[in-house]
């Protein structure tokens, strides 16, 4: 009931308060104007935990929505934009308008509505160069043009070999025969999975995030999808296994930390930009609590969540069982906890919105919870309820 009477009061009154922090989303989220028209909750589908806007994309979104719902569903298209999981769809811009595009010297850098907009690097996957950001997605094409304009001026990055620096094209050269492409191996860490890991070529079929890796190392995939027309090859892509001839030097990465065969694991410190987000992105570890891309910058700057999911059993070094590791120092007796776990009944975590970082259960209250807890997540979130209980980031109501 307590809940019900939550959602009834964010429904009405409390949804422009809601609304209002818009301004105040993380440094990770793309951005949006403070005139921002969020709308109101109109449709029938409004707060269900899905955003039924068309004018957004991503993870949170229904599954089919249509025009009906262009702002009607404001609450649910707020927190899922908040958390990460929507963003705005091509063209449209941070006030709901269509965005205006950049050219500029004979090259479209099309808009700044991608998620990375404005933060001093180029995520365009059309450029390359030492100004570019570390991992590249298909989403982001034509949508970094601030960045990407700036660099290519202190020539800091260029257009690829073979990118035209027009608006994207719906036509296309003929594709090359599969028996005229040289698909590699399967070497990859994703090879297999039903997704084109391979930045050579894009598609319906290729996978969300692509890294230069991955070249040449997912033949069973991209062979598939390519012959089943689902991909292409990339304009000045050709299907040779030859590497760019045009790729910028870059300095080697350092490597990570070298692991010894005993001793207690130094998990480093939070430096890391994806501290702190519930996955591991250390790339000494290995296990289901890792992120899905890990980089070797990354390595000993994501102590919280790497610690927390060693704990947990979710990863382990890799190349090292647990066996091997000699306990670290036992630590000082430290003050009792503000918020004791004993006697507490968890559940389960049979919740959608189980561990992912935040408290989904409404029994609980503080910093650590979720923007909107509802009755369904009652005792389905434990892992993360109890971890943020025993860290004192929240508590029983």
């Amino acid at each position: 009931m307590r809940n019900a009477t939550v959602w009834s009061l964010a429904a009405g009154c409390g949804l422009v308060a809601i609304l209002a922090v818009a301004v105040a989303t993380p440094a990770s989220a793309q951005a949006v104007s403070p005139d921002f028209d969020w709308g109101d909750d109109s449709s029938p589908f409004a707060n269900d935990r899905e955003c039924d806007d068309p004018r957004f994309v991503g993870p949170g979104m229904v599954g089919f929505s249509d025009e009906e719902h262009r702002g009607a569903d404001a609450t649910d298209c707020f927190l899922m934009f908040k958390r990460g999981r929507i963003t705005l769809a091509d063209g449209a811009g941070s006030d709901g308008a269509a965005a205006p595009r950049t050219v500029v010297g004979g090259i479209d850098y099309g808009d700044d509505t991608g998620r990375w907009a404005n933060d001093g690097e180029c995520d365009d996957p059309r450029f390359e160069g030492e100004g570019m950001a570390a991992v590249l997605v298909e989403e982001d094409r034509f949508k970094d043009a601030s960045d990407c304009r700036r660099l290519v001026e202190a020539g800091s990055i260029a257009l690829r070999a073979g990118e035209s620096g027009g608006a994207p094209s719906r036509s296309a050269p003929a594709p090359a025969a599969a028996g005229d492409v040289d698909f590699g191996d399967d070497t990859g860490r994703w090879a297999n999975d039903g997704e084109c890991d391979d930045p050579r070529f894009e598609g319906e079929g290729m996978a969300a995030v692509l890294v230069e890796e991955d070249r040449l190392r997912d033949a069973s995939d991209c062979r598939r999808l390519y012959e089943a027309g689902s991909i292409a090859l990339r304009a000045g892509e050709g299907g040779a296994a030859s590497a760019p001839a045009t790729a910028v030097p870059t300095a080697p990465a350092t490597p990570p930390p070298p692991v010894t065969p005993s001793g207690p694991v130094d998990f480093g410190d939070d430096t890391s930009r994806w501290a702190n987000d519930g996955e591991c992105d250390d790339p000494r570890f290995q296990g289901r609590g890792m992120a899905a891309v890990l980089l070797d910058e990354d390595a000993m700057r994501d102590a919280s969540d790497c610690r927390r999911l060693y704990e947990e059993g979710a990863i382990d070094l890799v190349g090292r069982s647990r066996a091997d590791v000699a306990p670290a120092a036992p630590a000082a007796p430290a003050a009792p906890p503000a918020s004791s776990t004993a006697g507490i009944d968890f559940g389960d975590d049979s919740s959608r919105w189980a561990n992912d970082g935040e408290c989904d259960d409404p029994r609980f209250d503080g910093e650590g919870m979720a923007i909107a807890p509802q009755g369904e997540d009652t005792m389905r979130d434990a892992t993360d309820c109890r971890n943020l209980l025993a860290e004192g980031r929240i508590e029983l109501r």
